[in-house]
């Protein structure tokens, strides 16, 4: 019998997400024999697995266009969308921009486009064998990059930083503290703050894995990187595939599924800062973490804020974030019945999330042209 060759192969590491989740998985089914009970799970995960690797759905590639750069780090954004008011989109250092613009109908940066916004979006220069810090990058590559566009006579209506790329915009603005009136709005879509909340499972594989770091080299390949996912949250990954063949939008799934396998490598200053320095030490909450030798604070955050969660999010629950809304007390919070990547892939963001960003950018107060 012959079979298809698969175009894909995530889950990745796919061995880390079938062998050890579905151990784990097994021991709290209530059948008793957990071999039996293995044996369904992963039956059940691979024939998800099994479909996804050979769906005919292509990634969606817009046509774009580099506005800005420097150190390796550039400013994207498509020709319907320029304009000399610009909001600026800020990804995560672990995963890649694409989730911001996944589907041709079924976008955030081209929402805010048709909201009468015009979004730019960060995408991070590769590390290398300089092992860049997070440092750095906020530093010597998004400041320059926010400076230019400034300079160059455009508006920053706003700032946009998903998942890490939240925290990135408060540790901007404390380090920076000028840019503040010249960035109008600024939105935090997730942003890790507070890591007190994590289980002593989740300390104990995160922490287990960050020792393994002291024996790499940078940058950290893609494959160790996805698998902190796992050590966060080890049963997703088999729970969504095993739901593959039932789900309502398959297509959305797969360019979903595609974007977060394409992955990035990562400095090892940036794993190890994530995950000592945040999820061991929680530097950040208290007032401990610093960028360019300033501590990052919540205050640091303009009067025009807003933060959205995901009412499902275990990657970074709410949990992590109220402390941060605590120090912010006239901070407009928006929340979606939805998980993490669900903020950017889920229907329900269009209305839920998507236009209320609209709205509160297009009251931005930001001051314009201001070199």
């Amino acid at each position: 019998m012959q079979h298809k060759t698969p175009t894909r192969s995530g889950p990745r590491p796919l061995w880390l997400h079938l062998n050890a989740t579905v151990a784990m998985m097994a021991s709290l089914s209530d059948t008793k024999e957990m071999f039996t009970a293995s044996s369904n799970i992963l039956c059940e995960a691979l024939h998800g697995v099994e479909q996804y690797h050979n769906s005919p759905v292509k990634p969606f590639h817009r046509p774009m266009t580099v506005v800005a750069k420097h150190n390796g780090t550039s400013l994207l954004t498509a020709q319907e969308w320029q304009d000399d008011t610009v909001v600026v989109l800020i990804p995560s250092l672990i995963n890649r921009w694409g989730i911001f613009d996944i589907e041709a109908d079924h976008s955030f940066a081209a929402s805010l486009c048709m909201s009468g916004l015009s979004p730019v979006i960060v995408v991070w220069a590769e590390p290398d064998a300089k092992n860049i810090s997070l440092n750095d990058y906020i530093t010597d590559h998004l400041k320059p990059l926010i400076m230019q566009l400034i300079e160059s006579g455009k508006t920053v209506q706003g700032l946009i930083g998903y998942c890490m790329g939240g925290t990135i915009i408060a540790a901007l603005l404390s380090a920076y503290p000028e840019l503040k009136d010249k960035t109008g709005s600024h939105i935090l879509i997730a942003p890790p703050w507070d890591f007190s909340y994590q289980t002593p499972d989740q300390k104990m594989r995160l922490q287990g894995m960050g020792m393994q770091t002291y024996a790499m080299a940078s940058p950290v390949p893609t494959d160790f990187v996805q698998s902190l996912f796992w050590a966060i949250d080890p049963l997703q990954v088999i729970k969504k595939f095993r739901r593959f063949p039932d789900i309502a939008n398959p297509e959305r799934f797969v360019r979903v599924e595609d974007w977060l396998n394409e992955g990035r490598q990562v400095s090892l200053s940036v794993i190890q800062t994530c995950l000592f320095d945040w999820y061991r030490d929680n530097e950040i909450m208290d007032g401990r973490w610093c960028v360019n030798n300033v501590p990052v604070k919540a205050d640091s955050l303009g009067k025009d804020v807003l933060i959205a969660g995901g009412l499902r999010d275990n990657l970074v629950p709410s949990a992590s974030f109220k402390p941060l809304l605590n120090n912010l007390k006239n901070a407009q919070y928006v929340t979606v019945d939805t998980g993490h990547i669900g903020l950017m892939a889920s229907d329900k963001s269009r209305k839920a999330l998507w236009k209320p960003i609209a709205d509160f950018l297009k009251k931005s107060n930001v001051v314009k042209n201001n070199k």
